[in-house]
């Protein structure tokens, strides 16, 4: 039974290296290099490497689908649908679990990956901004 449930599990690892390959390959460029004299350290080359990330990943989401852990506000604004880790702190257990955000819960992770713990006004509006522009916002 053993030699059985390794036989299956190469399988799947060689048929996960296949796919893997095979998605490698169909990607003839994804990454930036800034142009126009900005250096990468400043915060318009941040913004312009940001931008074409999420032009790319939105481009290759339509062949293929990808699920991306990021921090990067702007990045997370184009996903079609965006989950939020959460820990939920007990006495004696800490639970993790993983939950969809939608909506005005949606913009206030945005809101939140933006920086600030207890997002204001400014910071809301520009999430809704980043949402809207992706066509994600309500």
């Amino acid at each position: 039974v053993v030699g059985l449930l390794e036989l299956f599990a190469t399988h799947g690892q060689n048929r996960f290296y296949r796919e893997l390959e095979e998605w490698l390959s169909s990607i003839t460029k994804f990454g930036f290099t800034p142009g126009d004299g900005e250096a990468m350290g400043e915060p318009a080359g941040a913004n312009a490497w940001l931008a074409h990330m999420a032009e790319q990943l939105e481009a290759l989401a339509g062949r293929r689908q990808i699920l991306l852990v990021t921090h990067q506000p702007r990045l997370a604004a184009v996903a079609q649908r965006q989950f939020c880790v959460r820990k939920d702190f007990g006495e004696q257990r800490t639970r993790t679990r993983v939950v969809v955000v939608e909506g005005a819960e949606r913009e206030q992770e945005i809101a939140r990956m933006l920086g600030e713990a207890e997002p204001g006004r400014e910071t809301r509006a520009l999430a809704k901004r980043l949402l809207a522009a992706a066509g994600r916002g309500a």
